[in-house]
């Protein structure tokens, strides 16, 4: 049995998703939420197992004190940490304030570091662990209307490979994982419209976080390529599990990361459609 740390644990995301794989085959998970009323719905999906901690981890001072009860919850250890929660502005970048800039990047790269500096100690005082840093499609290859999202996503890929490389040698598996489109909550939940709008950028932002979600709930559900897209995040949280199942055998990989980047990259600009993994375009 393994002990889970996921933040994000919102009913109809990635992390609870990964929280109740995680559970069904018996492992404990201790899950971070932001909201009072959600916290039972969440505990009783494994009585006993599932257990909420109450914080935001904007506040990035309360994040050590969140590990600590974690930890006890856990019975005195953490296997597996997994940085899930995150947020988005939709908006072109001109559009875009600094203030809301620096939201998304508190949520999605500060948060993100304050729960590995409280957590890799703790790896190292129990001999390894296996931290993951849910990144997205826009870490890859930037998409208009949510650049500051994707710019907070490409921040966290060089921190998560760079740390890769550092704890190399201790015991401590890193690993990404990078969603495409796909069906959750995040668009209505996690997303918000930009306060201020231009003409200039109507034929682009105009449709608002709305038409985004469209987009995403249809590929949710649509086939496309011959293969079809991720329902509610449950696959892509199956994966990370079973991938961090035993813990140590896979782990990001940064130079191979780094080279199937610069591979959708390329399909991206040669035709392949900003949310395309699979159609490759031709030799650059």
């Amino acid at each position: 049995m393994s002990n889970w740390f996921v933040t994000g644990v919102t009913n109809g995301g990635i992390g609870r998703a990964i929280a109740e794989a995680a559970l069904k085959r018996g492992d404990q998970v201790v899950g971070t939420l932001r909201k009072t009323d959600e916290v039972a719905a969440f505990e009783a999906l494994a009585p006993g197992r599932a257990h909420a901690v109450l914080i935001d981890v904007d506040r990035v001072g309360e994040v050590p004190a969140a590990i600590d009860k974690a930890i006890k919850l856990l019975g005195g250890r953490i296997d597996i940490a997994v940085n899930n929660a995150g947020r988005s502005v939709y908006g072109a970048i001109e559009e875009v304030s600094v203030e809301e800039a620096q939201g998304v990047f508190q949520t999605n790269v500060f948060g993100v570091m304050a729960v590995m500096h409280a957590v890799l100690p703790h790896f190292r005082a129990n001999g390894g662990g296996t931290l993951i840093n849910v990144s997205s499609g826009c870490g890859i290859y930037a998409v208009p209307g949510i650049g500051i999202y994707s710019a907070s996503k490409f921040a966290l890929e060089g921190m998560t490979e760079s740390l890769a490389q550092e704890v190399a040698g201790q015991n401590i598996t890193v690993m990404l994982v990078e969603p495409g489109a796909i069906k959750t909550n995040f668009v209505s939940q996690a997303t918000k419209n930009v306060a201020r709008k231009l003409d200039a950028y109507a034929n682009v932002t105009g449709g608002g976080k709305e038409a985004l979600g469209v987009f995403y709930d249809q590929a949710g559900s649509a086939a496309r390529n011959g293969r079809r897209r991720v329902d509610g995040g449950a696959r892509q949280g199956r994966r990370a599990a079973a991938r961090a199942d035993g813990g140590r055998q896979s782990g990001l990989r940064p130079r191979q990361a780094r080279a199937a980047r610069r591979r959708r990259r390329r399909a991206a600009l040669n035709g392949g459609g900003p949310h395309d993994h699979r159609r490759p375009g031709p030799r650059l």
